[in-house]
């Protein structure tokens, strides 16, 4: 099978956008300081033109700014077969003053040239090896999420600044990070792009509920794209919860379909604005870390991910059905704090906790208690324990309905306890003083 593109299709979609970020560079020489440190000129796909900017470039550095009139004229001594008349024209079209927007649409347009190239290279290694299509898949998004020339190293004059303005931000918008929902959770702390957070509980603690409660909560304060990769529950249980949750509806009766008319009109309303999330689930059971980080990496790539949700660790695949326990979740443990620094975004990771906790007096968990591995504990930057007082009474006792979210490990901030009101008829977490 022989695997073409043609290239045409490229160079008259660019070439427009291209001319344009030429344009506006001469006629507006100071937009070429702003834009430089985030632009690759290797993302432009004309030679001339890429070219042109590199010798902008040059002379930048040299304290010589591009204008209308010397830049031309440089440039016609130093780019072989170029246009002269078709350079001066450029500036004479000029109607934008910032290159913000060309600057994102030739990088779109650079990201889905190598999308295409780099597809066609995969199904080449593919055809010709016995390689692993998830390793390989998962290695292309990885590639395809980090442009080319981009530097990882930091020099203290560049990051200073960016913790100032960090702290900055903070302070303005008290705090940075995605909410929960839950005002006394949220001063505590909040879910912070590229870090990783352990939720661990026993069973029946409401762990799905607090994580997609999560995930629901930032739509309330603004559009956010999360992710749960649910292993244990189908996409439409989780749904039901959410839809359950907002219309406080009894989770039972809307399962057995015993909901009253009244309540159904909350339902009915709260399905649609369980509608309007922009929360995407995949609901397969058994998957890899393999499988699960290349479907992360394209919701990254095709929808702009700001959250992830593993539910849960345990139940993740093994590579290598040879491997202890201990070692499967410690590596699932690594690569998930790798994915979140990758990505960008807070991966919450859900995960058991052994039976120890429930042979001690005080039943609320520590982070020994954590199932299979120590190493859940260490890569997180954040633990935090679901704790329900109610789940170890007697039936004939009265509930107090008083959950705590116990935060074991917080990486530069502090530990302790936040009591929730659990609303278990809907699995719903509520601040104590919610009416």
């Amino acid at each position: 099978m022989k695997l073409s593109v043609d290239v045409r299709d490229f160079r008259e979609v660019t070439q427009q956008s291209e001319e344009k970020l030429l344009g506006v560079l001469m006629r507006h020489p100071q937009t070429l300081v702003a834009m430089h440190a985030d632009f690759d000129a290797r993302d432009l796909y004309s030679p001339h033109i890429r070219a042109l900017y590199e010798l902008m470039l040059r002379r930048a550095e040299r304290g010589q700014l591009p204008d209308e009139i010397d830049f031309p004229i440089a440039a016609s001594r130093q780019v072989p077969d170029l246009d002269l008349g078709w350079l001066l024209q450029l500036t004479e079209d000029v109607i934008e003053r910032r290159p913000r927007r060309l600057v994102e649409r030739i990088q779109r347009e650079a990201t889905i040239r190598r999308a295409t190239y780099g597809a066609l290279e995969m199904c080449r290694e593919l055809q010709a090896s016995e390689a692993d299509i998830e390793s390989v898949t998962s290695a292309f998004a990885e590639q395809l999420l980090h442009r080319p020339g981009r530097t990882t190293d930091a020099t203290m004059p560049e990051t200073v600044p960016a913790a100032l303005e960090s702290s900055l931000q903070a302070r303005d918008n008290q705090g940075i990070g995605y909410p929960s929902g839950l005002q006394r959770f949220d001063s505590f702390l909040k879910f912070r792009p590229g870090k990783l957070y352990v939720l661990a509980a026993r069973p029946g603690m409401g762990k799905s509920a607090f994580a997609m409660q999560i995930a629901q909560a930032p739509a309330e304060y603004g559009p956010s794209n999360w992710g749960v990769m649910s292993l244990e529950m189908s996409a439409e249980e989780l749904t039901g919860r959410l839809i359950c949750r907002e219309a406080w509806c009894d989770t039972k009766q809307f399962t057995d379909g015993r909901v009253s008319e009244a309540v159904w009109q909350r339902v009915a309303r709260a399905s649609e604005a369980i509608k309007a999330l922009p929360l995407r689930i995949d609901e397969r059971g058994g998957l890899t870390w393999a499988q699960i980080a290349a479907k992360a990496r394209t919701w990254s790539l095709l929808h702009g991910l700001q959250g992830l949700i593993i539910d849960y660790a345990q139940l993740i695949r093994k590579r290598d059905p040879r491997m202890s326990n201990n070692d499967h979740v410690s590596e699932v443990s690594q690569s998930c704090k790798a994915l979140a620094k990758s990505l960008d975004v807070p991966v919450v990771l859900l995960s058991q906790l052994n039976r120890q906790c429930e042979q001690r007096a005080d039943k609320r968990p520590m982070c020994s208690d954590l199932r299979d591995s120590g190493s859940l504990e260490q890569d997180a930057d954040v633990v935090l324990m679901l704790y329900r007082g109610d789940a170890y009474r007697a039936a004939d006792e009265s509930p107090d309905n008083v959950a705590e979210v116990i935060v074991r490990k917080h990486r530069g901030g502090p530990c302790g306890t936040i009591p929730l009101r659990w609303s278990g008829y809907c699995a719903r977490f509520d601040d104590l003083d919610t009416p």
